[in-house]
């Protein structure tokens, strides 16, 4: 994933979240969707607006965050860059720690909100990599079909 042109902005756990301008874009409408007369909407777009600056790159590839942005994730030395499918998450390595050790855990949590997002699913959990219900109701789709531990 290149640096150039992505914008970074201050995350939701004290962290940073870098987008390309394409999910930037995105995330811009639906911020600005939000109702100007509710205060916590109106908090939360200085929070994403308000920071926000766009990475440039020095001839090597290296970016400096501003100070601003580094105290606001406690980045001092030690970075962990995430990515989380649409953007990247940038981290002080040691706030990362217990953040992915809780995301590595307590499969039956994450199993619960998958079948919130996707509630017609009858998928089993080996399978969902190849799931394609997307909430349908629906029996299972064709992958617990082709899954190696669930045939049939």
């Amino acid at each position: 994933m290149c640096i150039r042109d992505r914008v970074v902005t201050r995350g939701f756990d004290r962290n940073l979240m870098a987008y390309d301008l394409q999910g930037w874009e995105e995330l811009a409408e639906r911020v600005k969707s939000l109702p100007i007369s509710d205060p916590s909407a109106r908090e939360f777009r200085r929070r994403v607006f308000s920071g926000a600056i766009d990475l440039i790159p020095d001839r090597q590839g290296r970016v400096l965050l501003p100070p601003y942005l580094r105290e606001f994730a406690g980045i001092d030395t030690d970075v962990v860059i995430a990515g989380m499918y649409n953007h990247l998450e940038i981290w002080n390595a040691s706030d990362w720690t217990p953040v992915r050790e809780a995301s590595e855990g307590d499969d039956g949590r994450w199993e619960d909100v998958y079948k919130r997002q996707n509630p017609g699913c009858q998928c089993h959990r080996c399978c969902r990599s190849h799931c394609r219900c997307y909430g349908r109701e629906s029996p299972p789709c064709r992958a617990v079909s082709q899954c190696l531990r669930h045939p049939g």
